[in-house]
């Protein structure tokens, strides 16, 4: 199960990265990502939401530099409202990367407010070793 949750954040990873490559012409703030991991604060770029099936995914990351963030919940559409993370037995996850450590929530939600001309929301969770990440925020471009 860990390989195949680690090749599937790995998967979305490179999708983001891919994707993160354009620069948006707004002038906006749309493409970010700030939360507290811990007791520190992390603005994160390349933000993007992306629906891959009966999945919605929104990935952000700093051009190759940690941390790296996916908040992923089932749902056929990119649509507001509230969803709830669960282990990494559930389509509805939320995950970190700060070099080495892979980290999974075992709680939380991320709450969706609008969806056009971005999507926009926030979110916070708890992880297996026990840290907390709030105050999240996101502006997340469509891809």
């Amino acid at each position: 199960m860990k390989k195949i949750l680690t090749f599937s954040a790995v998967a979305i990873f490179s999708i983001a990265v891919v994707s993160g490559c354009s620069k948006s012409s707004s002038s906006s703030p749309a493409g970010s990502m700030t939360a507290t991991i811990g007791n520190a604060t992390y603005n994160l770029a390349n933000c993007k939401a992306s629906l891959n099936g009966d999945e919605v995914a929104i990935t952000a990351n700093n051009n190759w530099d940690y941390p790296y963030m996916i908040l992923q919940w089932a749902s056929n559409s990119i649509s507001t409202g509230t969803f709830f993370f669960a282990d990494s037995t559930s389509k509805n996850i939320a995950e970190y990367f700060i070099y080495p450590d892979y980290v999974v929530a075992v709680s939380g939600s991320v709450t969706v407010t609008s969806v056009s001309p971005n999507v926009a929301g926030t979110f916070s969770f708890i992880c297996y070793n026990g840290t907390w990440v709030h105050n999240g925020i996101f502006i997340a471009e469509i891809n």
